[in-house]
């Protein structure tokens, strides 16, 4: 094997529970930059999606066979930290409403519909071990966190689930290892 596919075979059977795992920084991209940067500093936690194959069955000759079927893509999940002044849950806001081209800079075609997500993953010596690229993510499902009277209790999360067209995993060093 050459060292692309070992790169590959090590990060597929690394465990997740790792300290290495966890280190992770999301990029909005396709976003004016400003409030890409923002965003990314305001996400607190990110689930990567379940890849799946359908299965589908044949029968030939008396002998059922199983074959994989259709790709499906579980949606991407991903944390915000609210701010006391509200720009993460408008900025959401706003990108479904370009998303739906129902605003004036998604009708003169300044920005796309989605949005790319860059999730870079670090090791403990905050090196770059991987990356993944979604690409033409839009939002599917915004979840507002509960309104409370004490806002001292617990930072308020806003949930967010994104589909997307494309996955593009990385290596460490920009090799495209896998693209779904």
């Amino acid at each position: 094997m050459n060292s692309i596919e070992n790169r590959l075979k090590d990060m597929i059977t690394k465990p997740t529970n790792t300290k290495e795992s966890a280190a992770f920084y999301v990029k909005y991209l396709g976003m004016p930059e400003n409030v890409g940067n923002f965003l990314g500093r305001q996400t607190i936690g990110f689930t990567p999606p379940a890849i799946e194959y359908d299965v589908a069955t044949h029968h030939v000759r008396h002998n059922a066979i199983q074959d994989t079927g259709r790709l499906s893509k579980s949606p991407i999940n991903l944390t915000l930290r609210c701010d006391d002044v509200g720009y993460v849950e408008a900025i959401m806001l706003n990108q479904i409403l370009v998303q739906t081209r129902k605003t004036v800079s998604s009708s003169t075609g300044n920005r796309g519909e989605g949005f790319d997500l860059r999730i870079e993953y670090f090791t403990e010596t905050k090196k770059l071990s991987r990356y993944v690229v979604y690409s033409n993510c839009r939002i599917q499902t915004l979840t507002f966190p509960p309104s409370r009277l004490n806002l001292d209790d617990v930072p308020m999360e806003l949930e967010v689930t994104a589909i997307y067209d494309t996955m593009s995993y990385y290596s460490d060093i920009g090799d495209l290892l896998v693209e779904v």
